[in-house]
C-alpha cells in the first residue's frame, strides 16, 4: 500500500498534480471512466446493511457506509476521499477525510477485492491516507479503493484503524477508530450524486 505522510489533503494532491498532472490527458487517465477531471467532479458510492446481513455477521458494526470521492485540486489526479459510517450504538455517523493517490494493485495485495469484483476488477485502484487535522502530520489510517471495471461499484478495504470524527464538527482532531475483522472490507454501489451532498459540503479536507 502506498504510504504518505500527511501536512494536509490539498498539499499533497497539489504537489501529485503538478508531477503529473500536465502529462497525463484523456484515454491516459485512469478515471476517465470514473468522473471528468475537472474540479467539482465527484463520484458518489454506497451500502446499507439489512437486519438479516447484520445477524449472520454480528461483529459486524457498520450498519451503513458512504463514500465520496472528489477533484478539489486543479490538474490533479488524485482526488479526496470522504466516508461517512453509521454503526451500532453511535447517536451520530461517524466522518472520515483522506486524501487518495492512482496506482495499480495486485491481485497478492487485492485479495478481497478480486474476490468481490472478479473479473470485473480493474487492476488500478487508490491508495489513501487519512487525515486527523487538516494541517496534521500523523498518519491516521489507511485504505485501498478498488473498482469495477465500468466504475460502478469498489471495494472498500480499511486497515485496523482510521481517524473518524464523531458528528461534522471537526474543530478537533479525530480520534482513532479500531476496526474489527467484520468492519475493514466492504462492497459498495454507485448511486447518485446527490447521496454524498451532505457530506461534501460537511467535511472540509483541507
Amino acid at each position: 500500500m502506498l504510504r504518505l505522510h500527511r501536512v494536509g489533503i490539498g498539499t499533497f494532491a497539489a504537489m501529485f498534480g503538478l508531477m503529473f498532472g500536465s502529462s497525463v490527458r484523456g484515454e491516459d487517465d485512469p478515471f476517465a471512466k470514473l468522473m471528468p477531471r475537472k474540479v467539482g467532479s465527484s463520484a458518489c458510492f454506497h451500502r446499507d446493511y439489512d437486519a438479516a446481513h447484520l445477524k449472520q455477521h454480528p461483529r459486524q458494526a457498520t450498519q451503513s457506509i458512504v463514500m465520496s470521492l472528489k477533484y478539489e485540486i486543479p490538474e490533479s489526479l488524485h482526488p479526496s476521499a470522504r466516508v461517512m459510517m453509521r454503526r451500532k450504538g453511535a447517536k451520530e455517523p461517524l466522518y472520515v477525510a483522506a486524501g487518495c493517490g492512482w496506482g495499480e494493485h495486485s491481485a497478492k495485495d487485492a485479495k478481497a477485492a478480486q474476490r468481490l469484483l472478479g473479473a470485473m476488477r480493474d487492476p488500478s485502484g487508490l491508495d489513501c491516507t487519512a487525515i486527523e487535522f487538516t494541517n496534521s502530520a500523523r498518519e491516521a489510517g489507511f485504505f485501498t479503493i478498488d473498482l469495477s471495471s465500468d466504475m460502478r461499484s469498489m471495494v472498500v478495504a480499511f486497515e485496523d484503524f482510521v481517524a473518524a470524527w464523531r458528528g461534522m464538527s471537526q474543530e478537533k482532531p479525530a480520534p482513532d477508530l479500531a476496526l474489527g475483522p467484520q468492519d475493514r472490507v466492504f462492497r459498495l454501489e454507485r448511486t447518485n450524486p446527490s447521496a454524498c451532498m451532505t457530506l461534501d459540503e460537511g467535511i472540509k479536507t483541507d
